[in-house]
């Protein structure tokens, strides 16, 4: 028979009461305390929101009537945009579970979840939002290496591209998604042009990345900036060598914050594509994600076009432009990429 555990001493019990009163002072009156605390209750509606996501989100469900129909302006030449997209870099959740599912998954799984503990009380996260990776960050770094200092370029169109993306040819704008990876790639990998013009990156709910995964969801509120003040704003601050202050580089005006569990990824398509002939600029450039951009390909490429970039993701990192035309005849309203215009400025499809 197990023999009952002897009580503790008195003046343990006192010393424990007195440590626990303590904590409980430091997080009433303390302005950390009070911040851990609010973190503490915000991941726990963050928590319900992931598993509400995982279970009922329609994300990638929509009616294949509510399909554009590019096929409908083949003969049609109306308002053109160039687009450039620009793939983010490794997150954290592509290094635990895209790395495949060997010996070494369990490693950086539970390393995952150990480092989302000690992130409870904070703004950061490993799953939530997901931020760029160490990789993720070498990555972007050698972006800004090929676009500031690009290697001898025998395309003529890619060589004009990669001075459109620096800000040296034409007119352009320069957007993200409002997920932390996309930001965090944006800011490093077009460091040199917003160093150099002073201008803001602007922050979007349309190219949220479509799926269901925790990842997908967006930490920054309506109009806000995500909280990179963590270890990704250390990184941010390491790699562009200058401080880092969020306001001087971001505009946020036009987050929305955060997609639904019963929105979809095709409004979100749609939307951008709206939005983007809206600009007075000639060229788009936003860095975003890899499922989002193979959905806008697939929705606005033609019917006969086979291009790869309808069934393969761009690489981490990759840069890929094309034109985007708007039909002219008002009472068919739709868009569609010319196939031939699709180029590889760096990395890959597939």
């Amino acid at each position: 028979m197990v023999e009952p555990a002897e009580p503790l001493p008195e003046d343990m019990k006192q010393a424990l009461l007195a440590a626990a009163a303590l904590w409980g002072l430091y997080l009433v009156f303390s302005q950390t305390g009070r911040q851990q605390i609010r973190c503490i209750f915000y991941k726990q509606s963050l928590g319900l929101s992931a598993v509400n996501h995982i279970l009922f989100s329609r994300d990638r469900k929509w009616k294949k009537t509510d399909l554009p129909k590019p096929d409908l302006i083949l003969d049609q030449e109306g308002r053109k945009k160039k687009i450039v997209f620009i793939r983010h870099g490794e997150s954290d959740w592509n290094e635990i579970f895209n790395r495949g599912f060997g010996p070494g998954f369990p490693v950086r799984l539970v390393i995952g979840i150990i480092r989302e503990f000690f992130m409870w009380p904070t703004a950061d996260s490993v799953f939530v939002d997901s931020p760029l990776s160490k990789l993720g960050f070498r990555q972007a770094r050698s972006l800004l290496a090929f676009l500031e200092e690009p290697p001898t370029i025998d395309d003529p169109k890619v060589k004009e591209l990669v001075e459109v993306i620096n800000g040296k040819k034409g007119s352009s704008l320069l957007v993200c998604s409002n997920l932390r990876r996309a930001i965090a790639t944006g800011c490093v990998c077009l460091w040199g042009r917003l160093k150099r013009t002073g201008e803001k990156l602007k922050i979007l709910s349309s190219p949220q990345e479509i799926s269901r995964n925790p990842d997908t969801l967006a930490l920054a509120l309506p109009g806000g900036i995500p909280d990179l003040t963590q270890s990704l704003g250390k990184e941010i601050q390491k790699e562009l060598k200058s401080e880092y202050v969020p306001e001087a580089l971001f505009d946020a005006s036009l987050n929305t914050g955060s997609k639904k569990a019963s929105g979809n990824g095709l409004t979100r398509i749609k939307a951008f594509a709206e939005w983007s002939m809206t600009c007075k600029e000639d060229t788009i450039i936003v860095t975003g994600h890899s499922l989002w951009f193979k959905q806008f390909f697939a929705t606005y490429l033609p019917s006969s076009s086979d291009h790869n970039a309808k069934k393969k993701k761009m690489s981490n990192c990759g840069v890929v432009a094309f034109e985007l035309i708007e039909g002219r005849d008002p009472s068919v309203h739709a868009f569609r990429i010319d196939p031939q215009s699709i180029t590889v400025v760096y990395g890959k499809i597939g």
